[in-house]
């Protein structure tokens, strides 16, 4: 995880990123497995969002 992902308490949408230009947001939705928490990430330009699962921050 990189140190400037931030924990987030609502679901990462395109209109909450818009600006970031690449930084990634961690957001528990319950999908990832114990121990993992999703990471969102907006590349600049585009209109989707990725979403991968990642070890949780300690």
């Amino acid at each position: 995880m990189a140190s400037s992902d931030t924990v987030v308490s609502t679901r990462p949408t395109l209109e909450s990123m818009e600006g970031m230009g690449g930084k990634s947001v961690l957001y528990d939705d319950g999908k990832c497995p114990s121990g993992e928490i999703a990471q969102f990430t907006k590349r600049g330009g585009r209109t989707q969002i990725n979403r991968v699962c990642v070890a949780r921050p300690t």
